[in-house]
């Protein structure tokens, strides 16, 4: 479920015991979100992964648009945030592209995502491999919604998925 860090579900451990601490902490207990519902959903397993130094967050997505029957790919330099407040409060921060199921993810729509992300150089060739990944994954496993929020920028320039959603028929 989504809103998992603002309901204490995500702990950043600076070394060994603070990692124990968190993970009694969650582990088996009942987290409340805006996306579980009032009853929440019970914390079943833990995915551990290593801090990464953040420069940039940014927001990434994949969905059906049923308005155009095209896949939409949604980005934002607003990443960690809530997405549906920045579409409200800043839309110009929402960046979008249509991409046609027949022709699949095309050179110039990359260059549209990555550019209004401000990735260029390396970080172009790491963002373009994301985004072809992300249309790939989400083609061949008949997904409705592929999230990546954050996707990050690292302090020594990696372009890094932090968390993610993933629903599928």
């Amino acid at each position: 479920a989504g809103g998992r860090g603002k309901a204490g579900g995500i702990k950043i451990a600076k070394n060994h015991d603070e990692l124990i601490k968190g993970v009694k902490e969650i582990l088996g207990k009942t987290l409340i979100t805006k996306q579980t519902g009032p009853k929440g959903k019970k914390v079943k397993r833990l995915y551990i992964e290593e801090v990464s130094e953040i420069k940039n967050e940014f927001y990434l997505s994949c969905l059906i648009d049923r308005s155009t029957s095209k896949i939409a790919f949604i980005s934002s330099t607003e990443g960690g945030m809530d997405i549906e407040k920045v579409a409200e409060e800043t839309p110009d921060k929402i960046i979008k592209v249509w991409v046609d199921p027949l022709s699949g993810l095309q050179d110039n729509q990359i260059k549209i995502l990555a550019d209004g992300l401000g990735f260029e150089g390396d970080l172009f060739d790491q963002a373009s491999d994301v985004f072809q990944k992300l249309y790939k994954c989400y083609v061949e496993k008949d997904t409705s919604l592929l999230e990546i929020n954050p996707l990050v920028r690292t302090e020594d320039n990696n372009v890094v998925a932090l968390d993610s959603k993933f629903n599928f028929d």
